[in-house]
């Protein structure tokens, strides 16, 4: 330790001779006693609390302090005369980065930033740390000295709180998309609700208005029914009427054809009157003078007999008339009784279906005052699901905003994180400037001085 501690006075001194070489004369170069107890009590400080190494120029380790050592896990004698690449992945030191990081080291750039390191046993570790070259009188890179930091606990605690950023980042893009989807299928579905209730509307309005015709249609097959068995009662009364009459009719008929025989007598009578008159008439004129009167009376005689055979005849032609006209009678009284049959017939058939229509049309208007209330009911249902909808469609909204405002604090938060705001992916150990997370490099001069080399 005290060694090392001496070799980080002489670093010291060596950047206090270039101070002291561009600021004053070749004369004066040698530091005062108190200068050299200032640039003491540096090196103490910077031993004690950094982890320091130093390489030459082509990147051979030269010297480590205990801090180092301690971190790394590894002895003195175990890195020293080794190569600053065993402390970086292969896939790094083979790379062109690397070539120009320790390029950049012996053209006396600075530089400095996090760095993943391998210790003993592949170890993974993060320094922060800065690489500063040492000049000789000549302006020279003659070693390089890194002073570090570890940061693996704080490097390890960032990555968890990224990751957990980054799920919580996640899962709210997740969870705004999919109340945007909710939002989006509510106000659909609160749109089609709204569609759907007003359709529901029209047509209950169209199942009161059927319902009311529906029920006028079952009033009028009753009033038919009604009528239709009247319809009935009087068509049966009518055929009854007309077997009547036809029995009627028969009887006349029968009294006819005994009138005809009764007149068939009478001309018989006429008929031997007659003859019994020209009888007369010839004894009469066989009695001459005494036969005058009783031939005249013979002769009245045979006349009313005549008259009594035309009267017999005419009324005979008369009764033999009214008898075809009865029986014509009789026949169409036959006809019309078998159609006051058929009307009987059809009526009781008319009755019956109107009875049946009555009973159905009753039955319909039933169903359709049942149809219409649940429809009725539907539509209140679908209501409430439209307002439920646009309930949905605006809490999701709202859930929307929460979420962009929850992943703007988690942008914000991501944005200040102390150390992994300003690293990329790890990379490999001693990063070059395109392999590691560079922090805001101040412009070193190509020699710097002891003050610039306090600040670090």
């Amino acid at each position: 330790m005290q060694k090392h501690t001496e070799r980080t006075y002489l670093a010291l001194l060596s950047w206090y001779q270039v101070k002291t070489h561009t600021e004053h004369s070749m004369s004066d170069q040698t530091p005062s006693a108190k200068e050299f107890a200032d640039l003491k009590g540096i090196a103490d400080a910077i031993s004690r609390s950094q982890a320091m190494i130093e390489f030459a120029p082509n990147g051979t380790i030269l010297n480590a302090n205990d801090n180092f050592l301690s971190t790394l896990g590894y002895s003195l004698s175990e890195i020293k005369g080794k190569h600053h690449r065993m402390f970086c992945e292969d896939a790094y030191t083979a790379s062109p980065d690397y070539t120009a990081f320790w390029n950049n080291l012996n053209k006396g750039t600075f530089d400095s930033g996090e760095y993943k390191r391998l210790g003993k046993g592949g170890k993974e570790i993060w320094i922060q740390a800065s690489y500063n070259p040492i000049f000789n009188d000549n302006g020279k890179v003659i070693k390089v000295v890194k002073f570090a930091t570890n940061i693996t606990e704080q490097k390890l605690k960032n990555d968890a709180a990224l990751n957990v950023i980054e799920s919580v980042s996640t899962g709210a893009d997740r969870l705004d998309l999919g109340t945007q989807q909710i939002a989006s299928s509510s106000q659909s579905l609160a749109s089609g609700a709204s569609e759907q209730a007003a359709s529901l509307e029209e047509i209950s309005a169209s199942l009161e208005e059927l319902s009311s015709m529906t029920k006028q249609n079952a009033d009028n097959a009753v009033q038919a029914a009604t009528l239709s068995e009247e319809s009935q009662i009087f068509a049966t009364k009518g055929q009854t009427e007309m077997q009547t009459m036809a029995s009627a009719m028969d009887e006349i008929k029968s009294s006819s054809s005994k009138i005809s025989k009764i007149i068939k007598v009478i001309d018989e009578i006429a008929f031997q009157t007659n003859l019994l008159a020209l009888n007369a008439a010839v004894e009469a004129a066989r009695a001459g003078e005494a036969g005058k009167g009783f031939a005249v009376v013979a002769d009245e005689v045979r006349n009313l007999a005549q008259r009594s055979a035309e009267a017999a005849k005419t009324t005979s032609a008369m009764i033999e008339e009214s008898t075809e006209r009865a029986d014509n009678g009789v026949s169409i009284a036959a006809r019309v009784g078998e159609v006051f049959e058929e009307i009987v017939t059809g009526t009781k058939k008319v009755n019956t279906l109107l009875s049946e229509i009555s009973s159905a049309a009753k039955e319909q208007s039933t169903g359709i005052s049942e149809i219409n209330s649940g429809v009725t009911e539907l539509d209140k249902v679908t209501q409430q699901n439209a307002g439920n909808a646009e309930e949905l469609a605006s809490a999701a909204q709202q859930t929307a905003a929460e979420v962009a405002q929850l992943r703007g604090l988690v942008n914000g938060s991501n944005t200040e994180a102390p150390v992994a705001s300003e690293q990329p992916q790890p990379v490999a150990v001693g990063a070059g400037p395109a392999a590691r997370a560079t922090a805001p490099r101040p412009s070193i001069p190509a020699k710097p001085t002891a003050a610039d080399f306090m600040d670090f």
